[in-house]
């Protein structure tokens, strides 16, 4: 896995952020982790306030050579509000004096252009990020009163939010290309990729390609990648266009020729109509893999290329599954997309300090008194229901328009106590 990670070049593995220590956890690993994993380019602000988890007491990586080879590595700490919803989340977390990013924000860093990561009074601040449309700007990011990020979660069930795509698929490629090379090895030593008119022999493409990958493994420069998948693609393409071209039915009207002959022997027929059943056997068969494996490999190249993927266990097996405010059962590997989605997109999602709330329910308590102080009891609660219902539609529609949310169960509770509280007062005096 770490070798593969190293040629890839953008891969991100996980490091746990632990409230203890972990003695089993070498001190060259934690070394490692501050080298590869930490941010470098990162300025606190003094008014900047983060979570009470914010400091974490040690750390746990993944495994040196997984953490070799990775680009970097993110924490997957998450918060689970008191009702179990997953509502927020800590973007930055500090270990030994040294920040690291959440797991879903470390690769977005680096697709982002590496900007500076600003701490700052209610906010973090992406500075100079490179925008996937090639506009350079800053990122706000609000936090809410504990220096935590507001999810924006997808509206849907987890299975239609964001593009998925099936590790099967990787099988599939795999399995499709084995099949082919088998076909392709009989079929070169028949001698039946002879008559390929290119500048090269097929099968010496391949085996280049093949060479480059192994040298990478074992610790070459990887960016000798570019070339091995150049070299790949000519070859699968020529490798097509070969085998849906005019060489099976040259090859054919030969051995026709060959047999039609009177001067070939009778012994040597046999061979040939045997070769004729070689080609038969092996020529369509190879071609139908090579059409199978080229669509395969489009339809990836359209899904991946340029994609931020996460990669996660989403079978019905799992149990890496949690609650957002919308779904009662989300697999937990969307959390990371719904973070990435929300700075992208620029959709932030805020939560109005306690004292709004307070100073909105004195208003509200002002004016409820106000609004009935002359009615009778039964318009009073008609009243009543008016204020909770406008309430209710007022706070939807502010957050709708803004994203940021107002608490509104204590101008709720004021409006319920404050009407009582009337109500009553005058049932009291009615009845003297």
């Amino acid at each position: 896995l770490g070798a593969a990670a190293r040629l890839f070049g953008k891969a991100y593995f996980t490091v746990n952020l632990l409230p203890e220590e972990d003695s089993a956890v070498s001190p060259e690993l934690k070394e490692l982790a501050l080298e590869r994993a930490a941010l470098e380019r990162v300025e606190v602000d003094p008014g900047f306030r983060g979570s009470d988890s914010f400091e974490a007491v040690d750390i746990r990586p993944a495994i040196q050579p997984v953490l070799e080879g990775g680009a970097g590595a993110g924490f997957v700490n998450v918060v689970v509000d008191r009702d179990g919803v997953r509502r927020r989340i800590e973007l930055v977390r500090e270990f030994r004096g040294r920040h690291f990013a959440q797991l879903a924000l470390a690769p977005l860093l680096d697709w982002l252009g590496d900007p500076e990561v600003g701490l700052e009074t209610g906010r973090i601040v992406l500075r100079g990020a490179r925008h996937p449309d090639g506009n350079t700007k800053d990122i706000t990011i609000p936090l809410e009163e504990q220096g935590l990020f507001l999810i924006n979660w997808p509206k849907k069930p987890f299975i239609d939010s964001f593009r998925h795509a099936s590790y099967y698929e990787l099988v599939r490629h795999q399995r499709l290309e084995q099949n082919l090379l088998h076909n392709l090895k009989i079929l070169e030593e028949l001698g039946l990729l002879s008559y390929f008119q290119g500048e090269y022999q097929l099968m010496d493409a391949y085996r280049y390609a093949g060479g480059i990958l192994e040298e990478v493994l074992q610790g070459g420069d990887p960016a000798g990648m570019e070339e091995y998948v150049r070299v790949r693609e000519v070859f699968f393409a020529d490798l097509l266009a070969y085998l849906e071209g005019p060489a099976e039915s040259e090859i054919l009207a030969q051995i026709e020729t060959i047999l039609a002959s009177e001067e070939t022997s009778e012994e040597y027929k046999e061979e040939v109509r045997a070769f004729h059943d070689l080609v038969l056997e092996f020529f369509p068969p190879t071609r139908e893999l090579a059409r199978l494996l080229l669509e395969l490999r489009g339809r990836l190249k359209d899904s991946l290329s340029g994609a931020f993927c996460v990669i996660g266990w989403t079978a019905t097996s799992t149990t890496d599954i949690g609650v957002n405010p919308f779904e009662e059962e989300y697999v937990n590997v969307g959390t990371h997309a719904a973070i990435a989605n929300t700075i992208l997109s620029g959709r932030f999602l805020d939560e109005l300090p306690w004292w709004y709330a307070a100073i909105l329910a004195v208003v509200i308590a002002l004016l409820g008194t106000w609004a009935v102080r002359r009615l009778d009891p039964l318009p009073s609660i008609l009243v009543a229901l008016g204020f909770v219902v406008v309430l209710l539609l007022a706070g939807a529609g502010f957050f709708l328009l803004t994203g940021r949310y107002l608490n509104l169960v204590t101008p709720l509770l004021t409006v319920l106590v404050t009407f009582i509280v009337l109500i009553v007062a005058k049932f009291l005096l009615l009845e003297k």
